[in-house]
């Protein structure tokens, strides 16, 4: 065996013998291409050798194909991105200057480059799909960097799009909305170019115009309306104010003018594309992700937001997770815009079931349902209804849900002072005697006036401290003088509550036997002392 200590004795290596090991090291490292590569790469350099090599172009599309493994596409990318960017700079790209020179062979092999190129955006923009995470993200960044150079060579340092840039943009718009593939992954890399001012707005009207298309001609399916929906959550429709602070992708000198974008123009796209994907059909996440986009960051941004109000009142009529998620969008249209929508509080009363509780919206639900019964001009009769059917729902209602009906049922009195009736004498009434009908779906019909809060007295000998306190709490001491803060409880579950308990200072030395223990031996009246003895 081959002794591999190192002695101080050994002799020092020399220069060459240091250089002649690390390379070897860096052979090792560096990885061989494949001969596909190797056969694109020399491709490359042909054509950018001598025209006479164009052929090989086609060779370098042909490889730009989805089937393709990663490292060929890669490489076909790359020279592709490589080979346009030296023709723009060289002029193969710019204006025509004449019908003259339309005619000759230098500007014969322009419009073939032109074809070409066009059939490559095309191969790209399919590539968006690859397997592979790495080809999809190098594809949108070669796209993107072609309109850049394209415009550059075409309009100089304008920064104003041209119909080529737009034309680009719209064969990646459409990839990106198709009926068959998911496009979650390219538009997570899309999303770092929605940050500029210009990409958004293009972006949008293609969009747009794309969507009214589809929903028109009914061509819409449920991976369409998935990409559009994905899109629209990368996108982040700003104000004004905001709008004009972005950054712009196309400018090149400082000293260029403004570029003109309205923002009118902006708004009434993102408006479209709205009014026309609710028209289509909805998978129940795509609802859900829908709803909470509508009310955090797209209603005060449309045009005409009561437009999206048959949308709203249509889920807010299906009932569970999907009416709780419509809430806050309807409750919207009515306070800012006027809706009129007189059955709100009869169809907010029918959402308050036990199912509630085990939903995932169940703090945002009791969140708006606290703002949406915060006026005092409620009448008092209605708000005694949602009283009742609080103190009601309790009593099924999982523990850790408790203190959160508690503090609710105490807000809603405390906003309304008549109703401490519903506090006296909660003994008088019981589950059998009680005139409350929680079954009728009216609050204005289910006698809850004619109750008491006899469910609260019950949770008063509830077996956690925690609830049985704070019901002791409401009957003993009324109602308080400030509000109870509900957010503190509306995210309590089983482990909250059992660190409470578990914070809690109890005695030391708490009696567990009659006699105190004096070490192994029985109690003296135990049976088993007159059977054991211990020493």
């Amino acid at each position: 065996m081959k002794n591999k200590r190192k002695y101080d004795d050994a002799l020092p290596a020399t220069a060459a013998e240091i250089s002649k090991k690390n390379l070897g090291k860096l052979q090792k490292l560096t990885k061989i291409d494949p001969p596909k590569v190797k056969e694109i790469k020399a491709s490359v350099n042909l054509f950018l050798a001598d025209r006479k090599n164009s052929n090989s172009l086609l060779k370098i599309l042909g490889h730009l194909d989805v089937t393709e493994p990663g490292s060929a596409v890669t490489a076909a990318l790359q020279g592709f991105k490589r080979i346009f960017l030296m023709e723009m700079q060289s002029s193969q790209f710019k204006k025509s200057t004449g019908a003259a020179e339309a005619e000759g062979p230098e500007a014969e092999f322009s419009k073939w480059l032109q074809d070409r190129f066009q059939d490559g955006v095309k191969s790209t923009c399919e590539l968006v799909f690859h397997k592979k995470r790495s080809v999809s993200y190098l594809a949108i960044a070669t796209l993107f960097n072609l309109i850049q150079a394209q415009n550059s060579a075409t309009q100089g340092s304008s920064g104003e799009w041209s119909m080529k840039d737009i034309g680009i943009l719209q064969e990646l718009h459409l990839a990106l909305t198709s009926n068959r593939m998911s496009a979650k992954v390219p538009l997570s890399k899309v999303k770092e170019y929605l940050i500029y001012s210009d990409v958004s707005f293009h972006f949008v009207s293609i969009l747009a115009k794309i969507v009214n298309k589809a929903v028109k001609s009914e061509k819409t399916n449920f991976t369409f309306v998935e990409n559009v929906i994905a899109f629209l959550e990368s996108f982040d429709m700003t104000d004004k104010e905001k709008y004009s602070e972005l950054p712009v992708y196309l400018r090149k000198s400082a000293t260029a003018g403004p570029v003109k974008l309205e923002y009118e123009t902006l708004r009434k796209n993102f408006g479209s594309i709205w009014i026309n994907i609710l028209k289509c059909k909805f998978q129940l996440d795509q609802y859900k992700r829908t709803l909470i986009m509508l009310n955090e960051k797209v209603i005060t941004l449309l045009p005409r937001p009561l437009l999206v109000t048959d949308f709203l009142m249509n889920c807010f009529s299906v009932g569970g997770a999907i009416s709780i998620l419509a809430l806050s969008g309807v409750f919207t249209l009515i306070s800012k815009y006027n809706l009129d929508y007189p059955d709100f509080y009869t169809k907010l009363y029918e959402l308050f079931t036990v199912e509630i509780f085990f939903v995932k919206y169940k703090a945002r639900f009791f969140h708006l349902s606290d703002i949406f019964l915060s006026s005092t001009h409620l009448p008092q009769q209605l708000v005694a209804a949602f009283v009742k059917r609080v103190a009601r729902l309790s009593l099924q209602a999982p523990a850790h849900s408790l203190p959160l009906c508690i503090r609710f049922v105490h807000n809603l009195i405390h906003r309304h002072r008549g109703l401490d009736f519903l506090l006296d004498s909660p003994d008088r009434i019981n589950l059998y005697s009680d005139p409350f009908i929680p079954e009728e779906r009216d609050p204005t019909l289910c006698k809850a006036t004619e109750s008491s809060l006899w469910e609260i007295k019950s949770l008063a000998s509830h077996l956690l401290p925690e609830v049985s306190s704070a019901a002791k709490d409401l009957l003993e001491r009324g109602v308080r003088e400030e509000e109870r803060k509900l957010p503190d409880v509306l995210e309590t579950n089983w482990s909250d509550l059992m660190e409470i308990e578990f914070k809690k200072k109890i005695f030391v030395n708490v009696p567990v036997n009659f006699e105190a223990p004096d070490g192994l031996k029985m109690a003296k009246n135990d049976m088993l002392s007159e059977i054991f003895e211990f020493v």
